[in-house]
């Protein structure tokens, strides 16, 4: 994928004019300063065939997606993504993705276990209408990309299925705010879904670095025009 072709996924997704959209420019700069944006740009590029893209910063320059786009190593004096996103977040070995995509429950507290301790608390705020509008939700590069097959599965039955999954959505920004271990961690790699009472419950994917072990209660609301989600996450 070329520059012309990039510069066209930042404007599909932020409607500015090509013009508009300067190499130097930050993605926040050019309109991406939201985690919602900067995943729905990433859906776009790789429905695009450009592969799969680690999560984008709003601190990273135009030139510098180009860049990753187009498979170039990143200047020796310029973070990461994951850095840029979480300079403090300690430092995790990355799983390979052949070891991830099976999404599981959290592993069960062992009774005799020490008691459980808060260890994180994120929380994420979105509009519903910022989700795109679509006639099958599995065919959509954003909602295919951001979603499990089981949660769209889900949302289809619901009498409103995007304030459904913006619900969802909000569900995960809120799981990777609350700990280190899921800052990168991509939406398909998580997934909410109801238990057996109708309380969503968040399963990670298996061979996600650092989440071993790790527990998360979600609670998600929204009304006629926003979602909101909270997450606490809980280690032994």
């Amino acid at each position: 994928m070329d520059r012309t072709a990039v510069v066209a996924a930042i404007c599909r997704t932020t409607r500015r004019k090509p013009g508009d959209v300067q190499g130097h420019l930050s993605l926040a700069t050019a309109g991406l300063s939201s985690s919602f944006g900067l995943t729905a740009l990433r859906s776009v590029l790789e429905s695009q065939g450009c592969g799969r893209l680690p999560a984008l910063s709003p601190t990273m320059t135009v030139d510098a997606l180009v860049d990753l786009v187009a498979g170039k190593p990143p200047a020796a004096d310029a973070p990461s993504a994951a850095a840029q996103a979480s300079p403090a977040a300690p430092s995790q070995a990355a799983a390979p993705s052949s070891a991830r995509g099976a999404i599981r429950p959290a592993a069960p507290r062992p009774a005799a276990a020490a008691a459980a301790t808060v260890i994180g608390l994120g929380m994420d705020l979105q509009e519903i209408a910022s989700f795109p509008l679509a006639d099958d939700l599995r065919e959509h590069p954003f909602y295919a990309g951001n979603f499990t097959p089981q949660e769209l599965a889900t949302a289809v039955l619901r009498p409103n299925p995007r304030a459904h999954l913006c619900g969802l959505f909000c569900a995960k920004e809120a799981a990777k705010k609350s700990h280190p271990a899921l800052l990168d961690a991509r939406m398909a790699d998580l997934a909410v879904l109801p238990d057996e009472t109708g309380r969503p419950v968040l399963r990670v994917a298996d061979g996600l670095a650092g989440a071993a072990g790790l527990r998360f209660l979600v609670s998600i609301t929204h009304t006629d025009a926003m979602a909101a989600a909270t997450c606490v996450a809980i280690g032994d």
